[in-house]
C-alpha cells in the first residue's frame, strides 16, 4: 500500500510526457538486450548460403557474364519447352574465298541437245510430250518431207545407175581385152562408172545428213533423239509447217543428271579464281543443303554493262533435286580435303564477351561450347574449333537455354 501511494505522488510530480519518454527509452534498453543472440545467428545463416552458392553465380563482380570454368550442361525444367528448341548438324566444309556470290542453274550443253529439221515438212504426230524421257534414237516427231522424198529418190537412182555403169565397165573392159573396143572408149566408160560412183556417195551422205536411214517411211520423216535424256522443250504442234531455213528448235533433250552453275562474280575477285575450284551453293527449294559444283571455265572478259566476270561450275545432279533455272548462292572455296566445321549463324549466342553455341546431347541435356568463328558468309560460318562434324547444334531456343543455365 505504502509503495503504491510512493508511486502515484512520483507520477504525480513529473508532467505526463516527460513519463512517456522515459517508458520509451526503458522499451528500447530492454529490446536490445534480447537481439543480438537472434541477429548473429541470421547473419551467419546468410553467409553460409552466400558461401555455398558462390560458385553458381554466373555474373563477376564488375556485373559482366563470365563463363564457368567447366562446359555447362542444361536441361529445360518444363519439358512443353522443348517444343522450342531446334536443332541442325554440323557438317565439315571447306574455307570460302570470298562472298557469297549470285549465281542460277543452267542446261549443260555438253550434255543437252536441240534438235531442228533439216528438210522441210508438215508436223504429223507428236511422239513425245515434255517431261518423258527418251533413249537414243527414240522417235520425238514425225513429218511428212516431200524434200525426204526426193532425196530417197536420189538415193535410189544413183544406186542404179551406179550398178548399170560398173556393169558397163566391165563389158568394156572384157572387149578391149580382146581387141574389140577403141581405148578411147574404155576411158569413157571407166569416166562414167567414177561419175556414178560419185553421185551415188552423195545421195547416200545426203540421207546420212538427215539422220533419216533406218526411220523411213515413204516420205515420213522421223526426228529422233541423238542423246539420252528428258524432253525439256518441244516447239510444234500437228499440222505445223517446219522450214529447214528458220533452223527453230523443235525440241530439246538433256540429262538432268549433269547441270551447269553459272555465275557472275565481282572484278575484284577475278584473280582469286582459278579453273578446278571448289563451290558449294544453296537454293530455296533446299535452304539447309549444300551441293557441291567445280569450276570448269571462268570467261577471258568481263561484261562491260555489269563489270563482271562470269563462271561456269559443272553440278553432278544424281538425285534429281536441282532444276534448270533455279537461283543459288555461291561460295568458292579452298582445297576441298581441307575442311572445318561450318553450321548456321542462328547457332551462335553472345555471352558477354564470349561467343557460344548449345550442342544437343543424347541424355537429353544440352552442353554449352565456346567456339571462334573463323568467317560468317550470309546465314553461315565456319569455326577455327569448339564443334565437331556430326554434332547436333540449337539453332532455335537458344537464349531459353541461356536462361535455364543462368539461373542454375
Amino acid at each position: 500500500m505504502g509503495h503504491t501511494l510512493n508511486l502515484s505522488i512520483i507520477i504525480a510530480k513529473f508532467p505526463r510526457p516527460v513519463l512517456w519518454f522515459g517508458a520509451g527509452v526503458l522499451g528500447s534498453v530492454l529490446l536490445a538486450r534480447s537481439l543480438p543472440n537472434e541477429a548473429f545467428r541470421i547473419g551467419r545463416l546468410f553467409e553460409a548460403s552466400n558461401i555455398a552458392h558462390a560458385d553458381s553465380i554466373p555474373f563477376a563482380v564488375a556485373g559482366k557474364p563470365a563463363l564457368p570454368k567447366t562446359p555447362g550442361l542444361v536441361m529445360l525444367s518444363d519439358p512443353r519447352q522443348v517444343a522450342q528448341i531446334e536443332t541442325t548438324v554440323a557438317v565439315a566444309s571447306p574455307l570460302p574465298i570470298t562472298q557469297t556470290l549470285a549465281g542460277r542453274l543452267a542446261y549443260d550443253e555438253n550434255a543437252t541437245s536441240r534438235l531442228t529439221v533439216p528438210v522441210d515438212g508438215r508436223v504429223l504426230k507428236l511422239v513425245r510430250q515434255v517431261g518423258d524421257t527418251v533413249a537414243v534414237g527414240e522417235p520425238i516427231i514425225e513429218l511428212d518431207s516431200p524434200d525426204l522424198g526426193q532425196a530417197l529418190a536420189d538415193s535410189a537412182k544413183s544406186r542404179a545407175d551406179m550398178a548399170l555403169k560398173r556393169a558397163s565397165l566391165a563389158r568394156a573392159e572384157d572387149l578391149f581385152a580382146n581387141q574389140v573396143l577403141a581405148k578411147k572408149d574404155l576411158d569413157v566408160a571407166r569416166a562414167e562408172q567414177a561419175q556414178s560412183t560419185a553421185e551415188f556417195d552423195r545421195t547416200e551422205l545426203r540421207l546420212k545428213n538427215l539422220n533419216a536411214r533406218g526411220r523411213v517411211r515413204g516420205q515420213t520423216f522421223v526426228l529422233a533423239s541423238p542423246i539420252a535424256g528428258v524432253l525439256t522443250e518441244r516447239n510444234a504442234t500437228i499440222g505445223q509447217q517446219m522450214l529447214a531455213a528458220s533452223g527453230n528448235v523443235l525440241a530439246t533433250v538433256t540429262d538432268p543428271a549433269h547441270l551447269m552453275l553459272v555465275i557472275d562474280a565481282p572484278e575484284a575477285d577475278a584473280d582469286r579464281l582459278a579453273v578446278g575450284m571448289a563451290i558449294e551453293f544453296t537454293v530455296d527449294a533446299a535452304p539447309n543443303e549444300r551441293f557441291h559444283a567445280k569450276l570448269v571455265r571462268i570467261s577471258p572478259q568481263l561484261d562491260p554493262n555489269t563489270r563482271r566476270v562470269q563462271l561456269r561450275a559443272s553440278v553432278e545432279n544424281r538425285n534429281g533435286k536441282l532444276r534448270p533455272e533455279m537461283f543459288a548462292r555461291a561460295l568458292p572455296t579452298t582445297d576441298a580435303s581441307k575442311t572445318v566445321t561450318s553450321l548456321p549463324s542462328s547457332a551462335l549466342l553472345q555471352f558477354g564477351a564470349h561467343t557460344i553455341v548449345f550442342v544437343s546431347r543424347d541424355d537429353g541435356r544440352f552442353e554449352q561450347r565456346e567456339v571462334a568463328v573463323l568467317v560468317q558468309q550470309g546465314t553461315d560460318v565456319w569455326l577455327r574449333n569448339g564443334i565437331m562434324a556430326g554434332e547436333k547444334v540449337v539453332t532455335a531456343g537458344a537464349l531459353l537455354l541461356k536462361s535455364e543455365l543462368v539461373g542454375q
